[in-house]
């Protein structure tokens, strides 16, 4: 697949949603770079088009226009995630892994490893000589010769294990150190040092292929005559504090025709590792039915369910969590296909579930990845569901006037229509007037326009067409995804860890990342407008933009939680450099979504890298608030009132 820059996947988006034809000025003056430069991207736009069974086309004094059906459009839109954008950030970290693998070299053949104009190498190298030079290490530019390194052999392999171990272990940086160091025999030594000390020592090395990187490094440096020759204070002193773990590592070294000296760096690098000690004897069922007992009745906490219920539950959870408990300890990796539309579609009990496992970890001597809690989380959310539906109906009432023959076939096909309901009617005008002055409902179907209830009211057809059947299905899920949502929260914020946990805006949004507009003139435009502040610094990728709008249009409006407010975001692998929130707050609501969409005034866009935030639940907790919700669509509403919401 052919590789983009972050400036080719936004005019590649450009083009999509732009119908007309756009000229090259548009691009020039939207990026911000020259025509020059939009015109080696456009070459590169026209190869990854041609992948994807589109064209792009030119003509003098028109410009230039993508070729596509819709179907095409959405397709490409979606495949720019995969398409991998290089950001700053990673140009900067492949050159400088570059730098510090070759014993020399030039910006011509930088650039071809790279896959980049030496203008663009360029332009990025004094940010990566800067980074070098913080680390003690300089360039050195010999005239016929190229670029060549010049430090201490100890802050030369410091530097490159800072950027494998700081870095997403992307497929770039492995082809990148595949390029340079990663050779077919330093990979095999590593791996086979890595393998003698797992068997001698009965530990096993989590993330396994950084590991396997950095000592394939040091193995590529120590081939090419680059070698440690001095102790260093500071890796003697962590050797002795792991001592007797020490001895064991360097007896499985003794093998190796290495120095003392490298063999104690190579110990320092595994002693970093975080390590599973195999010596324990586990008893996978017994700790799953431990664990299944306690996550029970931390779902209990949220809604108990029926005692009947009980039994079935723990039997099914135990089954499922003695396979993962035996898959994680034994470091069986498993695949969750479903895990992007878990984590939006149930994202409350998805994150309320990972709070949970996190907190056991320690207890079972276990690492839960994201794929592994998405199937709890499946779990936890059908009983949590099943039992709020018992317990928790939508309550419907039917307004007709077309006379009593009429109001009993639109009755009778209602009702057959969501059974899972409670209705009542069917009202003439002034009943429903009177009904509703004593009691509460969540939704009125009724055949009157013009009606101006405080409920949601769907006008429909007296003799209930197949369009107004699919609309009330819609929205009567909606209705129901918000409530199971609101006694979510509610049940969330009594429990004692967060009874008086007071949260603010303004300790999760910072000021120049909320917004507030009068309008937007669609949905997908307001997406990226929320996002923008966390474009424009750097926090995130337009990939992941077009991720979300993506999400959207693929599962529906699952990421509206409560009334008038959606909690947009996408993978964690989609462009996120780190932790970031932004809000947009539009004073005229717009329809999230195609088709049957919800209506939606506040927009947050949510970037989450660290595996313990759980930053949504935290804006839940303010969002749910009524009051909060009746000052954001206040019209006079400002930044400085929006930072002190609080829960």
């Amino acid at each position: 697949m052919t590789t983009l820059l972050e400036r080719q996947i936004e005019i590649i988006t450009l083009l999509l949603l732009k119908d007309d034809w756009c000229v090259s000025d548009d691009l020039v003056e939207a990026l911000s770079v020259s025509n020059r430069t939009i015109r080696n991207d456009l070459n590169q736009i026209k190869v990854f088009l041609k992948e994807h069974n589109a064209e792009l086309k030119s003509e003098p004094h028109k410009g230039y226009k993508i070729v596509a059906d819709i179907d095409s459009r959405h397709k490409i839109l979606g495949q720019l995630e995969s398409a991998k954008s290089l950001s700053q950030e990673e140009i900067v970290k492949a050159i400088s892994i570059l730098l510090l693998s070759f014993e020399s070299t030039t910006y011509n053949e930088l650039a071809t490893f790279l896959d980049i104009s030496k203008q663009t190498l360029i332009k990025y190298m004094d940010t990566a000589q800067a980074a070098l030079l913080k680390n003690g290490i300089t360039v050195n530019k010999i005239k016929g010769k190229g670029l060549s390194l010049q430090g201490r052999e100890y802050n030369i392999r410091d530097y490159m294990k800072q950027l494998i171990n700081v870095s997403e272990l992307s497929n770039h940086i492995i082809t990148i150190a595949e390029k340079s160091f990663l050779t077919t025999s330093s990979l095999k030594i590593a791996r086979q040092i890595i393998s003698d000390i797992e068997i001698n020592s009965k530990v096993h090395f989590y993330e396994q292929r950084r590991l396997e990187l950095l000592l394939s490094y040091c193995l590529y440096r120590i081939s090419i005559g680059k070698t440690i020759t001095e102790f260093n204070l500071d890796i003697k002193k962590e050797i002795l504090i792991n001592d007797s773990e020490c001895n064991i590592f360097y007896k499985s070294l003794r093998t190796f025709p290495l120095s003392d000296h490298e063999k104690y760096y190579l110990i320092s690098i595994l002693l970093e590792t975080k390590v599973k000690h195999l010596n324990k004897k586990y008893d996978n069922n017994s700790d799953a039915e431990q664990l299944a007992k306690f996550l029970m009745k931390k779902l209990q906490l949220l809604h108990p369910f029926r005692k009947q219920n009980t039994e079935q539950f723990l039997t099914g959870l135990t089954s499922h969590l003695t396979v993962a408990l035996y898959r994680i300890r034994n470091n069986i990796p498993i695949q969750n296909e479903l895990l992007e539309q878990i984590k939006i579609r149930i994202a409350l009990i998805y994150l309320y579930t990972k709070q949970q496992l996190l907190s056991q970890e320690d207890k079972y001597d276990v690492i839960f990845d994201e794929n592994e809690i998405a199937y709890v989380a499946m779990y936890l959310a059908s009983t949590f569901e099943t039992s709020l539906q018992f317990d928790m109906k939508i309550k419907v009432l039917i307004e007709c006037s077309f006379g009593t023959t009429t109001s009993a076939i639109l009755d009778s096909r209602i009702r057959q229509l969501i059974t899972e309901c409670e209705i009542v009617g069917p009202f003439s005008t002034t009943e429903t007037k009177k009904y509703l002055d004593k009691e509460k409902v969540d939704l009125i179907i009724t055949t009157h326009e013009g009606t101006n209830y405080r409920y949601p009211t769907l006008i429909v057809n007296p003799l209930l067409n197949p369009e107004d059947a699919d609309y009330i299905h819609a929205r009567i899920f909606q209705l129901s995804y918000e409530k199971m949502c609101e006694s979510f929260m509610n049940s969330y914020l009594k429990q004692d860890d967060n009874k008086s946990k007071i949260v603010y805006i303004k300790d999760l949004i910072s000021r120049d990342d909320i917004q507030i507009f009068d309008k937007c003139n669609s949905w997908e435009e307001a997406i990226q407008i929320a996002a923008s502040p966390l474009l424009d610094s750097g926090k995130l990728e337009q990939r992941y933009v077009l991720t979300m709008i993506d999400a959207v249009r693929t599962l529906g409006t699952y990421m509206v939680l409560l009334p008038e407010t959606a909690f947009v975001h996408a993978g964690t692998d989609n462009g996120i450099h780190e932790d970031c929130c932004s809000l947009l707050v539009l004073k005229q609501p717009i329809i999230l979504g195609d088709g049957k969409g919800k209506l939606v005034r506040n927009i947050i866009v949510l970037g989450v890298k660290n595996r313990e935030k759980l930053t949504l639940l935290d804006l839940v907790s303010i969002f749910q608030e009524e009051e909060n919700r009746v000052l954001l669509a206040d019209k006079n509403i400002d930044i400085d009132s929006i930072l002190e919401l609080h829960n």
